[in-house]
């Protein structure tokens, strides 16, 4: 893992920051820079985890959330492991979750318990 000491892009010229960063607390701000300081992340993932993202491909074909969710949850624990990361917990819900602003991809929540919602 390489990183920088300030947000740049790939060619190493600074970058603006997004608005929302600016209302962000300081230790937001710094954990901000510090994830988009990564330039590289050297990630190699097992045999498992490339199997269980072969499962999880054959899950969303079968259009069955509890089969989807089992697989997802069984490729997360194994990514977190693999990264040296807390395993968080994936739940699969029928339909996109959404905002008043419309549809989202997913929900992180960073509160106790951690979980993903797709």
């Amino acid at each position: 893992m390489v990183i920088t000491s300030e947000a740049q892009n790939a060619a190493g010229v600074p970058v603006a920051m997004p608005a929302y960063f600016y209302r962000l607390s300081a230790r937001g701000q710094r954990s901000f820079l510090k994830s988009d300081s990564l330039v590289r992340f050297d990630f190699v993932p097992s045999s498992a985890a490339i199997a269980l993202t072969a499962g999880l491909a054959d899950a969303l074909q079968l259009n069955a959330t509890s089969a989807v969710e089992a697989a997802a949850r069984a490729l997360s624990s194994e990514l977190c492991r693999i990264a040296g990361v807390k395993q968080l917990r994936v739940d699969v819900m029928g339909v996109r979750p959404h905002v008043a602003r419309g549809e989202l991809h997913g929900i992180f929540y960073v509160t106790p318990p951690q979980r993903i919602v797709l």
